[in-house]
């Protein structure tokens, strides 16, 4: 093949009207301008070949998908250049390079698909060398072994059960999302404490199978040792503070702390040690406002950093950083990237799920660290007939993902 000429590429009014004349089906770009082994901004006529990308992507409501990398954007950094392909999945084959897990180029990378090749080992595949610190992408052949395995004279009794702390006026409906997803994730009997005046609010609201208990006092959750794990936080409010910062540092079961929980424990003086001296093994999941809270107002930076430095030398403790590329920590452990999803995931109640998924992991007998990988993958809704694209358009409810 000779040398690419700038005519060689179609004008965008002209590729469009072809789509149109044939019904105005959905269009679906190719992006694979150039390799992993090119540097720098795109030279003509690639960089007009990109532009024509993302002109008809932006207003031909194209489908971009980008071989191996996103043309524009470094394999290795993740720098974007200017013109570089913005596209909506990127198939990258092999290995994950680790320029695509960067921050800076999460926006032109999209969802990230790892296509393996026979030649290399999955595991290698899916893993990430950056300097001395190891990554992996999360996938469900690399979180297989973490599931737990039922026998089949398995009961209820032995599925795990999992007591939320969730819901105050005005957001109850937290606490269901969170009860629910812990039965969606196969925890054999789920509690769901609320405060003795919201009893008859929140008994008609929860799936039949959650059973409610009502408390004078968050204090009273530590009273009772049936449950094997805890979720706690989900539309709380703050009104109970003292209480729920109590219940996170003495209860001893493995617990998953979200929202509220972590405001609590983020407002309490000389934190810096008290998320290393929590009563039991935990999983933190907040969503970047929370982190900040967390890290004492401070702006986080890199992602992969924050979580990086926060886990180090804290024993028993992980954190799983919520965002369009969900980053799961543990000392010890190499950091996790969930990579699938879309945008149509920017919807309240996502993270109140993932709270009560986690938490039926963690009932089941998972680590805390392997409940937030499997959670984190679990709560994203395969593509779909009718799923929202990466244009923004539409949402995705949790209803919608049970449907």
């Amino acid at each position: 093949m000779g040398a690419l000429e700038k005519g060689d590429f179609c004008e965008i009014e002209s590729a469009w009207a072809l789509v149109s004349d044939c019904g105005g089906g959905p269009l679906l770009l190719l992006d694979g301008l150039v390799g992993i082994g090119a540097r720098g901004a795109l030279r003509s006529p690639l960089s007009e070949g990109a532009g024509e990308i993302n002109a008809l992507r932006e207003r031909g409501y194209a489908q971009v998908v980008a071989v191996d990398i996103p043309s524009g954007v470094d394999g290795d950094t993740g720098e974007v250049y200017e013109g570089a392909v913005r596209a909506d999945i990127t198939c990258t084959v092999g290995a994950v390079k680790s320029g695509l897990l960067a921050d800076s180029a999460t926006d032109h990378v999209g969802r990230l698909v790892l296509i393996p090749l026979q030649e290399l080992d999955f595991e290698s595949a899916a893993g990430v060398e950056d300097g001395e610190s190891k990554m992996m992408v999360l996938t469900p052949v690399e979180l297989r072994e973490a599931l737990p395995v039922r026998g089949f004279d398995f009961h209820k009794g032995q599925a795990g059960r999992v007591g939320v702390v969730a819901g105050s006026r005005g957001m109850f409906g937290a606490a269901c999302l969170s009860s629910e997803g812990a039965l969606r994730a196969g925890a054999g009997l789920v509690t769901l404490y609320v405060l003795e005046e919201d009893y008859e609010i929140v008994v008609g609201m929860v799936a039949s199978e959650v059973m409610v208990c009502p408390v004078a006092s968050y204090r009273a959750v530590l009273e009772h040792p049936v449950d094997d794990a805890l979720a706690i936080g989900p539309g709380l409010g703050r009104s109970r503070d003292s209480e729920v910062i109590e219940l996170c540092r003495k209860v001893p079961l493995p617990a998953v702390l979200d929202a509220d929980a972590l405001n609590a424990l983020a407002a309490v003086d000389g934190k810096e040690e008290l998320w290393g001296a929590l009563g039991g093994p935990r999983l933190l999941t907040p969503h970047p406002g929370e982190m900040r809270r967390i890290l004492g107002g401070h702006e986080m930076g890199d992602r992969a950093d924050t979580v990086r430095r926060f886990v180090e030398g804290r024993n028993g403790l992980a954190l799983l950083l919520k965002g369009a590329r969900t980053v799961i920590g543990q000392d010890g452990r190499p950091l996790a990237f969930n990579t699938s999803g879309s945008p149509g995931m920017a919807t309240g109640g996502m993270g109140d799920v993932l709270t009560g998924v986690a938490a039926g992991l963690l009932a089941q007998g998972c680590a805390v660290f392997d409940a937030g990988c499997l959670s984190a993958l679990a709560v994203c809704p395969r593509r779909r007939a009718g799923h929202p694209g990466g244009w923004g358009v539409g949402r995705i409810t949790f209803s919608r993902i049970c449907a």
